[in-house]
């Protein structure tokens, strides 16, 4: 089996916070490196948010799932032995805003999916958090209270 490893990079270049506007742009780049030559028959990005619910004392648990904001076709067709980097922008929209709460969390994702010859798929994802704009640029000194992990 050939090795393959895929990476999401968010706005390589960016001043290192994961706190982006809502209604703002985030962009980035998708990694891939492959040993062989390889017939991708999709490479994509989708950028949308999911809940993470927390065992809770009366056995409620919210609905979960991920929700997709955008769907990006990045790439089909051969991709070379080596090293690729696959460029993604995308606006982002007003809500859900990123929250971290008792019962549970609304985390928002980007995720990179690689499907090649028949059967064959990789994922990675990268998360960040979505704010009001006003805030998002005064809660880097506050992150560790208001969305500790």
């Amino acid at each position: 089996m050939s090795d393959h490893r895929l990476q999401v990079d968010l706005d390589p270049g960016r001043s290192g916070s994961d706190l982006y506007d809502a209604g703002g742009t985030i962009s980035g780049a998708i990694q891939l490196f492959s040993a062989e030559s390889l017939d991708c028959r999709e490479l994509t990005v989708t950028i949308g948010w999911q809940t993470e619910a927390r065992p809770h004392f009366l056995k409620w648990t919210p609905a979960t799932g991920f929700h997709s904001h955008r769907n990006l076709s990045l790439h089909r067709g051969v991709l070379n032995q080596g090293s690729q980097a696959f460029a993604f922008r995308c606006e982002l929209p007003q809500d859900p805003k990123s929250y971290n709460g008792e019962l549970f969390d609304i985390v928002w994702q980007v995720q990179a999916r690689l499907v090649w010859g028949a059967n064959n798929e990789q994922t990675a994802a990268a998360t960040f958090h979505l704010m009001i704009p006003k805030y998002a640029c005064h809660l880097e000194e506050l992150k560790g209270r208001l969305l500790p992990r």
